[in-house]
């Protein structure tokens, strides 16, 4: 083989922003027109109904809290939003390799389709076990199928206009964390839950079969890849940013769940208002997702840069909420709630970014994103329960300061790891 025909094939290989691998295309990508950009509206919506999910439990929280689930805890009400989530991450490391063997169709056919049966049943649902089952698991396991193709389809149709591509898809977290939220909070009342469920369910119906008409997998040799990386053991850099992440994960969602109820339970708001705070987390994540894709953004101040700043302001605003309710007032309230969502939209689209950093071989990256994917998935597991536990034994304010803490220990890890990765000058881009 000759140089140049080295030379294109090293070209045409591009590199997944989630946990596939190498995507090998027999020519370059479009890099745009008409059916790269549906590769977009596609895995939006992927996305919209994956991570947008997610981050609107905290209004199931609420209502469930009050109605069909009032007489079970904190900790057992979260537990299923931490469930679903546990599953969207964990199975990273199964759905990576599935997409790179070629059966995209039927991850995101057989995805789409469980989406949609646990949305349904859970309008039907009456106890707590079959909620857990439906919209814990069900869900959970479809949006596992999801996640990855995702971000791992369009990255074969971009180069230069990849960032791009990817900030909008990020974006949708925070659209799809808007919109159910307050389709959630009108519906209910009107309707009873069983028929916002049905409704939500449409939504999902529509949304996700646009994607599975539109998108399309590359076609062409792929790059497979295993399930482990013995090198990532001894890469102290990487260890120290998934160890961070996992510790971010045990705090971050608390304020995603408790924070309408801590509003109302703190007569800071009224219930009809509490419940919007989850809309605004969501809104203001948009920004917080979209400016670190910018390219001259990411160049001048560096991704585990700002990766710093957010996850250290997101642990000191949490600690800010155990000031004193009536000194913080709703005004407060909601600038910290802003500030969080910006910040937490930051963290999430930073972390594909910092992995392809973090990784020397590119055959590697897709490996280590899956092993850091299961790991992270713990941290989903564990946090929102626990924060729930505490809640209840001792008050808001050790769940606060539970997920304060375990927000700062995040951010020293990561410090840690950009430290060893780029030195410890204050003002380097890293």
């Amino acid at each position: 083989m000759n140089a140049n025909q080295r030379e294109k094939q090293e070209t045409n290989g591009v590199l997944s922003s989630d946990s596939s691998a190498i995507v090998l295309l027999k020519d370059e990508p479009p890099n745009g027109g008409l059916r790269a950009w549906l590769q977009v509206l596609g895995a939006f919506f992927m996305y919209f109904n994956t991570w947008g999910i997610v981050s609107s439990y905290g209004s199931y929280q609420t209502y469930y809290e009050s109605s069909i689930l009032s007489t079970a805890g904190s900790f057992q009400v979260s537990s299923i939003g931490a469930v679903q989530s546990f599953f969207m991450v964990f199975l990273g490391f199964i759905a990576g390799p599935t997409f790179d063997m070629g059966y995209f169709k039927p991850l995101i056919r057989g995805g789409s389709l469980l989406v949609l049966l646990g949305t349904i049943t859970q309008g039907f649902a009456t106890e707590y076990w079959q909620l857990l089952l439906s919209q814990g698991v069900c869900v959970g396991i479809g949006m596992g199928c999801l996640a990855v193709p995702s971000l791992a389809v369009p990255s074969a149709w971009f180069t230069t206009k990849m960032s791009l591509a990817n900030g909008i898809i990020v974006s949708a977290s925070g659209f799809g964390g808007v919109v159910y939220p307050i389709m959630i909070k009108c519906l209910i009342p009107r309707v009873d839950f069983r028929y916002t469920s049905l409704i939500v369910a449409l939504v999902i119906f529509v949304t996700l079969g646009l994607s599975n008409v539109v998108m399309r997998q590359p076609q062409g040799p792929r790059a497979t890849r295993g399930f482990f990386d013995k090198t990532a053991l001894t890469d102290a850099p990487y260890i120290l940013f998934v160890l961070g992440c996992v510790f971010v994960f045990l705090g971050l969602y608390t304020t995603f769940f408790y924070v309408a109820t801590f509003a109302v339970e703190e007569h800071i708001m009224s219930d009809s208002v509490a419940t919007y705070l989850v809309v605004v987390l969501n809104a203001c994540s948009i920004l917080g997702r979209v400016l670190p894709n910018i390219p001259s953004v990411t160049r001048a101040l560096g991704p585990l840069n700002m990766m710093l700043v957010s996850v250290f302001s997101m642990a000191l605003l949490v600690l800010c909420l155990n000031s004193v309710p009536a000194q913080l007032g709703s005004g407060g309230l909601l600038v910290l709630v802003a500030l969080y969502g910006c910040f937490t939209g930051s963290f999430f689209s930073l972390q594909p970014t910092i992995f392809w950093k973090l990784t020397g071989d590119v055959n590697r990256h897709g490996t280590r994103m899956g092993m850091a994917s299961t790991c992270m998935s713990f941290g989903l597991l564990l946090g929102a329960p626990s924060s729930g536990a505490l809640m209840r034994a001792y008050g808001f304010h050790a769940s606060w300061a539970w997920s304060g803490v375990c927000l700062f220990v995040g951010a020293v890890a990561m410090l840690g790891s950009r430290g060893l990765t780029g030195g410890w000058r204050v003002l380097k881009s890293v």
